[in-house]
């Protein structure tokens, strides 16, 4: 569904942002025709300072809180804990013991793994959750003003020598972080996207030549600031270094995978890029910096240095375009081939408090209920949501907009004749407005009246041809109707028009599914699954993937997730309970074949329903 103009204005006064690890004489042996590693002595003792680690890809893992190592490879995250444990290795099993003691036979055992291929020691990108790439540097060192026009854009002069400053351990966050300013006393928050080094071995007076020979790798990092507190002296320290504010993920690539002098960067704020540039900008480069570094003081494995920020940050804009961060902006740090860095918005609680004080201090500011009803909405406490939306209705019946924030709640409640009845209310008020079509054309798909879905989409096409949304409910209508040509091309322009979309892609998937084209179907559903891990939409065809690909397991393990997810999805209990059939599951697939026939599944179960009888 869309965002309105309203529902993005109601955030800007939340201060909540997004915030929120060797085999010494081992060997592998064949045992009955199977691999297996040959455990090591107990109480092995590691070398220090062994071979770096060469073209691996590192991930922090969170377990119950506790980060452990995991390895990025074509099958997936191998979970090396798990992974040592099942075959009595004893390797570096957190990013700090790799760092400290190199390799120590962990590439020995990625490569048993990957021959094994037990899908038991990985774990699905999508799935995963990461700590800090990094989780105890001794030194988090960071450079300033580097890039020559992020200097110029802030007033500053390009500095002549390498300006450094610190932050400390508390700062650190991950992956799909969340910043939690709700405590910090200011308002001015910015990003900003860096090049992070990480050092592998002791640099002490090294020079310009050999500096890189002691990086252990790189990783994207965001350094998050609060401008306000930066500013209230020449130290910068303060904006820099409140808890969450260093932002680190989701890979560690090798240094020898990296050539840190030309790495494109991008920086996205709400999907809109607002830092395009590339390292080759910097005033001072990696091996640059390093070096005087180690000049002042000694650089240590572990230890990590940001690299600074080029330009396009906030406070480089003029004063009256300054629009610092907001609750609920979603931003993303890209560095070449490192990944990308993303941020999830989490968090609406200060908002609701905010817009609550509002109505107590002034009960007929209507905007106030407006955009404390979209909160409860984010909330996901829809009966509360309603309540706010009617006192609106009866102050202002003539208001577009909170109809259709009433048929937008009513369709999260799956009430979808409310929800047509709402949108019916807010097209009669607004017949121009994009989103009032899109939304009631959707609806009118979800009743399965699709020859009225398809005249609010054609109006909508007439007001904006450019409007994506139209040709994703398009490809929907006709992947009901079975023509899956016909989806592929409306798709196909949703996604040229938002080609980050993980709906988009989820139904280009499906499609491809349908066209038994798996390879692509699971790369486009994957996809979706990064983009947005609470997709249960994309949990239940990754699910169809391997209902069709034989792995009967592991799809009864996905559809139940997406079942999780959302108990609403379209036809979850079929697929789940054709999985369950194919894993000889008979109980369990009866179950799931009633549920079918009661949600009204459109699919022929007749025949399957003999087994239950």
């Amino acid at each position: 569904m869309k965002t309105t103009h309203e529902e993005k204005t109601m955030k800007t006064n939340r201060r909540v942002f997004l915030k929120q690890a060797g085999i010494a004489g081992a060997a592998a042996v064949a045992v009955g025709g199977c691999h297996v590693m040959a455990p090591a002595a107990s109480g092995t003792r590691r070398a220090e300072g062994g071979p770096m680690p060469r073209k691996m890809t590192f991930a922090t893992l969170m377990h119950h809180g506790v980060p452990s190592l995991g390895v990025k490879t074509e099958r997936g995250i191998l979970d090396v804990k798990r992974c040592a444990s099942h075959h009595g290795a004893d390797v570096p099993a957190t990013i700090t013991d790799v760092i400290r003691y190199g390799d120590a036979g962990l590439a020995d055992l990625v490569k048993m793994a990957m021959a094994q291929g037990d899908r038991a020691m990985f774990i699905e990108e999508g799935a995963a959750r990461f700590g800090p790439s990094v989780t105890d540097p001794g030194k988090i060192v960071c450079v300033g003003l580097n890039y020559a026009r992020h200097a110029r854009e802030t007033n500053n002069p390009v500095p002549t020598l390498p300006i450094l400053f610190n932050k400390f351990n508390n700062s650190l966050n991950s992956h799909q972080g969340i910043v939690n300013v709700s405590d910090v006393p200011a308002k001015n928050f910015d990003y900003e996207s860096e090049l992070v080094i990480v050092m592998g071995r002791k640099a002490h007076h090294v020079s310009e030549a050999e500096a890189l020979s002691h990086v252990f790798g790189y990783c994207n990092g965001n350094d998050f600031t609060a401008r306000d507190l930066q500013s209230r002296s020449s130290q910068w320290m303060i904006g820099k270094t409140c808890d969450g504010f260093g932002l680190l993920g989701p890979w560690i690539l090798t240094a020898d995978q990296v050539d840190p002098n030309n790495l494109k960067i991008e920086g996205t704020v709400n999907g809109q890029v607002r830092q395009s540039s590339n390292t080759s900008d910097m005033v001072f480069n990696c091996a640059q910096s390093i070096a005087y570094a180690s000049k002042l003081m000694t650089l240590m494995p572990g230890d990590i240095i940001y690299t600074g920020t080029p330009e396009g940050v906030i406070s480089g804009y003029p004063k009256d375009k300054q629009v610092w961060l907001k609750p609920g902006d979603k931003l993303t740090t890209t560095f070449g081939n490192l990944g990308t860095l993303r941020f999830q918005q989490k968090h609406w609680d200060e908002a609701l408090n905010f817009y609550t004080q509002a109505i107590r201090c002034h009960p007929d500011f209507l905007n106030a209920y407006f955009n404390r009803a979209n909160t409860y909405y984010e909330l996901n406490e829809f009966f509360n949501a309603q309540q706010d939306v009617q006192k609106i209705l009866a102050t202002k019946p003539d208001t577009a907009v909170a109809y259709f924030t009433q048929g937008l709640i009513a369709t999260k409640m799956r009430d979808f004749r409310t929800s047509l009845t709402a949108f019916d209310k807010a097209v009669a008020l607004d017949s121009t407005n994009v989103d009032y079509r899109v939304n009631r054309g959707t609806i009118n798909y979800f009743l399965h009246k699709l020859e009225e879905a398809e005249k609010d989409l054609a109006i909508a096409v007439r007001l904006n041809a450019n409007e994506p949304n139209i040709y994703n409910t398009l490809a929907m209508i006709e992947i009901e109707r079975g023509d899956h040509d016909k989806a592929f091309v409306f798709v196909q322009k949703a996604i040229r028009l938002a080609p980050d979309q993980p709906y988009f892609l989820n139904n280009r998937g499906f499609i491809f599914l349908m066209k038994n084209h798996l390879p692509e179907a699971l790369h486009d559903i994957n996809q979706s699954i990064l983009l947005d891990s609470d997709n249960g939409w994309a949990y239940r065809n990754k699910g169809i993937y391997q209902l069709r690909s034989g792995e009967y397991r592991d799809a009864i393990r996905l559809l139940n997730q997406a079942l999780s997810i959302d108990s609403f999805i379209d036809k979850i209990h079929y697929y789940l309970g054709m999985a369950y059939l194919k894993n000889n599951q008979e109980k369990e697939a009866c179950e799931q074949f009633k549920l079918s026939e009661q949600a009204g599944d459109n699919m022929s179960t007749a025949d399957l329903m003999k087994l239950c009888r």
